[in-house]
């Protein structure tokens, strides 16, 4: 057994030993990896994840989650079991509303200053700053002024406190780096009376976020509470003592040496251009003033792009996340497939497609520009439902754009001259799927699309793949 199977199947046994009290096996996760180069040496393999498997994973990659839903479903006691499992005593509270400060995050000697040294000598930091992990509970209980005051406690940057002492949140991994996991819990929604809405940034600090209201109890779930003296789940009662933080910070690093395929790399790159626009004179829907679909659709006289249309229109009503994104959601899926290794040896040592997109739906949840009017077709009104489908088309976008730009990276790659008709091959790829370019190549494009023409033959530019170490990856007019 590796090492990695040995620290995985110790922090899971503490997690599920000192939460058994809580009821909740739905899977969050649900997806399949086949292995084997042909049919009869394949074996598909079926990887399954509840929600104390989502946290394990989401504090062994340092992902900082946050968990929402319903109240009276004893989210805040489950998430100190989790990270009383897996840390012990060692973690932090913070009880977030409109009084919090900063000041919440320090203690004050006064011996200090009655002893006349500065404020600056007198404060050091508290729990939530110096522990490995904190919980935050009803974080959208605070409003936005005093949240944004803690955006930099959120991003484990300097605070900087009156008087002028300065503080880092987390603990120095073996590594070097720093960690500190942060799990939030809200209730959010009209119902409830005292909260606000939680704008991106802030949610952007976060890595994922787990609606449990898309995962309700299970009937069997149900029937098993219904048979408990208490249907309430009290962490105390197993409470750990035991700090497992070495076993965590070997799997982050586990986590980080894990590679990722070739295709999910591009694939990610590709989720960060789905702003290119070469109706724009920029190549970018962002440097719009006002972006409306009815650029694409060509209220103009130019007609409607051909970019829009195809794939449920996803190339207008759907926008690229932040380039922040990008890493933390590969981190993520890194953990998800060391999982995936530790349940299944067999499978593939690398990232695949398969797992990046299991773990998209909660890393871009409330994380991409989708218009209210394509949530309200494809997802039925529901943001989560319209990521879903969102990421499944976009991900069929780009394996078609992928195919038809195969044959001509490959004869790139053997060192061939590209023809003519292979450079228009290209444009027209860009042009049906501006996402697979990149800005140059969308002002290119404006160019000569400017008042609906075409491009012929005889416009077509010189193009250049640029070959990397996983082979031709890059086209460029």
């Amino acid at each position: 057994m590796e090492q990695f199977e040995q620290d995985l199947k110790i922090l899971e046994e503490s997690v599920r030993t000192h939460t058994a009290g809580y009821i909740h096996s739905t899977q969050m996760l649900d997806y399949t990896v086949t292995t084997g180069h042909d049919a009869q040496s394949a074996k598909t393999y079926e990887v399954q994840l509840d929600l104390r498997d989502m946290l394990i994973l989401s504090a062994i990659s340092g992902a900082g989650v946050i968990i929402t839903g319903n109240t009276g479903g004893g989210k805040t006691t489950f998430a100190k079991g989790v990270v009383n499992a897996m840390f012990g005593e060692n973690f932090g509270y913070l009880q977030m509303d409109a009084e919090f400060s900063l000041g919440q995050l320090r203690d004050v000697l006064f011996g200090t200053i009655q002893a006349g040294g500065r404020l600056s000598e007198a404060q050091t930091a508290n729990v939530p700053i110096t522990a490995p992990a904190v919980i935050i509970d009803e974080y959208n209980r605070a409003p936005s002024v005093v949240t944004n005051k803690i955006q930099g406690f959120l991003s484990l940057e300097t605070i900087t406190f009156d008087g002028g002492f300065t503080a880092v949140p987390g603990v120095v991994m073996p590594n070097g780096k720093r960690y500190q996991w942060k799990l939030a819990t809200i209730n959010e929604g009209s119902v409830y009376g005292g909260v606000n809405p939680i704008d991106k940034a802030s949610r952007d600090r976060f890595v994922i976020e787990i609606p449990m209201d898309a995962f309700p109890p299970s009937t069997r779930d149900n029937i098993q509470r219904d048979a408990q003296e208490s249907h309430e789940y009290n962490y105390e009662a197993t409470r750990s003592t035991l700090d497992l933080r070495d076993h965590v910070f070997r799997l982050y690093e586990a986590v980080e040496s894990m590679e990722m395929d070739p295709i999910v790399t591009r694939f990610s790159a590709y989720l960060l251009n789905k702003n290119n626009c070469y109706r724009s004179p920029e190549g970018t829907k962002l440097m719009f003033d006002n972006f409306t679909t009815q650029i694409c659709q060509g209220t103009d006289g130019r007609g409607e792009c051909e970019a829009y249309g195809p794939f449920g229109h996803v190339c207008g009503e759907v926008g690229a996340p932040s380039g922040r994104e990008k890493g933390r959601i590969a981190m993520f899926a890194k953990a998800l497939a060391l999982y995936r290794r530790y349940k299944f040896p067999d499978t593939p040592r690398t990232v695949t497609m398969a797992d990046y997109m299991a773990t998209v739906q909660f890393g871009l949840y409330h994380k991409l520009e989708i218009s209210p009017g394509w949530i309200e077709k494809y997802g039925g009104g529901s943001s989560w439902e319209a990521t879903r489908v969102a990421m499944n088309q976009i991900e069929m976008r780009f394996m078609e754009s992928l195919k038809a730009l195969q044959p001509i990276e490959e004869k790139s790659a053997r060192g061939e001259q590209l023809t003519a008709q292979d450079k228009m091959d290209i444009q027209a790829v860009f042009i049906r799927d501006p996402s697979m370019g990149e800005i140059p190549d969308m002002r290119d494009i404006y160019r000569r699309e400017l008042g609906g023409r075409r491009i012929n033959e005889s416009e077509a530019v010189p193009v250049c793949i640029t070959p990397s170490r996983n082979g031709a990856r890059r086209v460029r007019v």
